[in-house]
């Protein structure tokens, strides 16, 4: 069992791949842009979406794109509010080194701003056990949503 916490520092291109559980850290540089807009250029709205239902809904819009990369292809959608592109859910469906994945993120509790600075200090054991290159997927290290 794991619990992965991912940290990307833009200001000093790097990222901090952490496992809770097992108290390790693994620091790499990345050179992925900030994405300052809500949806990725490369998506496309699919359709829009109302959850819920009577007085209690939620109007979305729903996107589709593609990540490919190296050994990875993803189709990915995801959805975001109408009104002020907050993240909803996504769903990855593809194969990651010719293995076939699926996964779905939903997100709750979503406020404006942040609360907690300190959630973007990586912990005092990140610092003792840092590694050059991090040896995961590039997956990790793909954003759709700027959160």
């Amino acid at each position: 069992m794991s619990s992965t916490k991912l940290i990307q520092d833009y200001n000093t291109n790097t990222m901090y791949v952490i496992d809770v559980l097992k108290r390790t850290c693994q620091k790499t540089k990345s050179n992925l842009p900030f994405n300052n807009g809500c949806v990725p250029d490369d998506a496309k709205q699919v359709f829009d979406m109302t959850i819920g239902a009577g007085s209690e809904t939620l109007q979305t819009k729903i996107y589709s794109m593609r990540l490919q990369q190296a050994s990875t292809l993803m189709d990915i959608n995801f959805s975001v509010t109408e009104k002020q592109c907050v993240p909803v859910g996504e769903n990855w469906v593809g194969s990651v080194n010719n293995v076939k994945m699926v996964m779905s993120v939903g997100f709750f509790d979503i406020t404006l701003g942040i609360k907690d600075p300190s959630v973007f200090t990586p912990p005092a054991f990140c610092k003792q056990n840092i590694t050059g290159d991090a040896a995961f997927h590039p997956v990790l290290n793909y954003r759709i949503l700027n959160l």
